[in-house]
């Protein structure tokens, strides 16, 4: 078996000889975008920042806006970056430890070895009309005019 394979040809096995390394785009696309979170935030925050000011809020109404505002900012920037933080420091994949061809066994099944999908059944119940109408007689029933 060849080195560069990640499979055995004949039985499908891993080798554990892994061609890939850990996905690092990922982890750069979300520090990217914490990065543009946070910029566009603090600068919108300078844009909102204006008119909460000039209007005639109490102050510590406008300042538990402007706080929740910059609070709302910096955890999308916090979760952005853990995010990719995760995603640059994953280790690679897990090296397989090969398994012997002998040592293998086959896997066990749930069913049991019959094919018949029901048990047999009872015979079948009789009907109610033969211990019931059977017995009485028969009575014509006169048409009406």
């Amino acid at each position: 078996m060849s080195e560069n394979m990640n499979y055995c040809n004949s039985c499908g096995a891993p080798t554990g000889h892994a061609a890939y390394g850990p996905d690092r785009k990922a982890g750069r696309l979300f520090i990217i975008g914490g990065t543009a979170i946070g910029m566009t935030g603090l600068i919108a925050f300078f844009v909102v920042l204006g008119p909460i000011l000039s209007t005639r809020l109490d102050p510590g109404t406008a300042f538990m806006m402007t706080l929740a505002y910059l609070a709302s900012v910096v955890a999308m920037v916090t979760i952005a970056m853990t995010l990719g933080w995760k995603q640059l420091n994953q280790p690679g994949p897990k090296r397989q430890v090969s398994r012997d061809h002998e040592d293998y066994e086959q896997p066990q099944t749930f069913r049991s070895v019959t094919t018949s999908q029901l048990p047999e059944g009872a015979p079948p119940v009789a009907s109610v009309t033969d211990s019931t109408t059977r017995t009485l007689d028969e009575v014509f029933v006169e048409a009406r005019k």
